[in-house]
């Protein structure tokens, strides 16, 4: 008598999904959207560092509460030198919970996995659950931190947005006369290069206002002009951790 062999998990997530209509409609969406984590990689659910808000490493435990309080944060990424060169994350309420005395955040920065772009959203999931920290640090092929991805935008793909205080809006890219744009920071440099005819390059991060860190290294004070491929970039707008608003004004040539 031949014997007989169990299904594969791909042959059983093939019968799952041509027989999905048997499931209650929330059920058959969390399934689909199960299969559909399987083809998605980390560049897929991270969120780009210009919509993240930072801490220096010099930075002292007392900032913590009120940064924590401000962005409802409890694990803050770390940055040294440049923007694009984090260290690490911080868990708020190691600071919180201790009476350890420090002048910086350097005893309670922990080193985080760096993965790259590509990297199996599915299986970013799998090691994040066993992470004491729920957060991945992504780098770009030159080395550089542009993005970070947490458990819970992962998991976001699955259930929807977990929470109200963390969706997106759409960023605006608004025309205000000849030449000149107002740029919501968080704007895809894609967008950004299709409205102004440039070409910024996208390998160090995908929005505006993450190219602008990346470019500076640093954060820009208000009224900071930079100039790039034949723009004056003005920064309009700055919160206490980055950029919000940006105008751009092409230099035209005086005959």
């Amino acid at each position: 008598m031949k014997r007989k062999t169990s299904p594969t998990r791909e042959q059983l997530g093939t019968l799952l999904l041509e027989n999905i209509q048997v499931f209650p409609e929330h059920e058959a969406r969390l399934l689909r959207s199960v299969f559909d984590l399987k083809a998605l990689t980390a560049q897929e659910v991270m969120m780009p560092l210009s919509e993240i808000n930072l801490l220096k490493v010099r930075s002292t435990p007392s900032e913590v509460p009120n940064f924590c309080r401000t962005f409802n944060y409890r694990y803050i990424p770390i940055y040294n030198e440049r923007v694009d060169r984090l260290i690490g994350v911080v868990d708020a309420m190691d600071i919180l919970t201790t009476e350890q005395h420090s002048d910086d955040l350097s005893p309670f920065v922990k080193n985080q996995p760096y993965v790259p772009p590509l990297k199996s959203a599915m299986d970013l999931l799998g090691e994040l659950r066993q992470s004491e920290i729920p957060v991945a640090i992504v780098l770009n092929e030159h080395g550089s931190c542009v993005r970070i991805v947490a458990l819970i935008d992962i998991l976001e793909k699955i259930v929807g947005n977990i929470t109200a205080n963390l969706k997106r809006n759409t960023p605006s890219l608004e025309k205000l006369g000849n030449n000149q744009w107002r740029i919501d920071a968080r704007a895809l440099i894609v967008d950004v290069n299709v409205s102004l005819n440039t070409q910024i390059p996208t390998d160090w991060c995908d929005t505006i206002g993450g190219f602008i860190l990346a470019l500076l290294g640093r954060f820009p004070q208000k009224g900071e002009k930079i100039e790039y491929e034949g723009y004056e970039f003005n920064i309009v707008e700055v919160f206490e951790y980055g950029i919000s608003q940006l105008q751009a004004i092409k230099k035209v040539a005086k005959n």
